[in-house]
């Protein structure tokens, strides 16, 4: 007898961790095939373990995102499989590249970096660090956390996607954001005066 996916989903949303454990052992093989399926060859038996594992924690943390007219639960987690896989893959497909052209990991983070200690070198003046705090009293809770790890205490992308339970890549984009963010509050506030 199969499952009965639309009362799983129903405990899930009602945060019954038995549920998913449900899910995970009826999927978790087929999860894991579509991982190791569209990942690449770049892939290791790790990088497929934690993708397969990602999509679990997605289902459990976005459940209330399934939608049932669009599709079936199970065609939903093989699609979250997928993108998880296509996100290792292309991470993969960038530190390749790095590699190759002998970029340190964090380049990327460097070019943040350098925006926000150029910001603090033109605070010379008091106004500007008075600026700064009224800029940074605009932001989340979670966004002066994300910044914080990455700035003050120097963490990894990797590391603060850990510790904040996020994708690495999604963490990313929204770390470039959050600086844009930053930036264009600050132009907003100088030429007000």
């Amino acid at each position: 007898m199969g499952l009965d996916y639309p009362e799983l989903v129903k405990r899930i949303r009602q945060r019954d961790a038995k549920a998913l454990e449900e899910v995970y052992l009826a999927l978790g093989t087929r999860v894991c095939s579509i991982v190791r399926r569209y990942a690449g060859e770049q892939a290791s038996h790790e990088d497929i373990e934690e993708g397969t594992q990602d999509v679990f924690v997605i289902v459990w943390k976005d459940i209330e995102k399934y939608d049932p007219t669009r599709s079936s639960f199970v065609t939903w987690i093989a699609m979250l499989a997928k993108y998880r896989a296509f996100a290792i893959k292309r991470a993969n497909a960038q530190r390749f590249h790095r590699e190759q052209v002998g970029v340190p990991e964090d380049a990327q983070a460097a070019g943040a970096s350098a925006l926000i200690d150029s910001l603090v070198d033109k605070l010379e003046a008091e106004s500007d660090r008075l600026t700064l705090r009224a800029i940074v009293k605009q932001l989340s809770e979670e966004e002066v956390r994300l910044l914080s790890l990455r700035y003050d205490r120097g963490l990894s992308y990797r590391s603060i996607a850990e510790e904040v339970h996020q994708d690495e890549a999604v963490l990313r984009k929204r770390m470039s954001r959050l600086v844009l963010k930053l930036r264009a509050l600050f132009r907003e506030k100088k030429s007000k005066g």
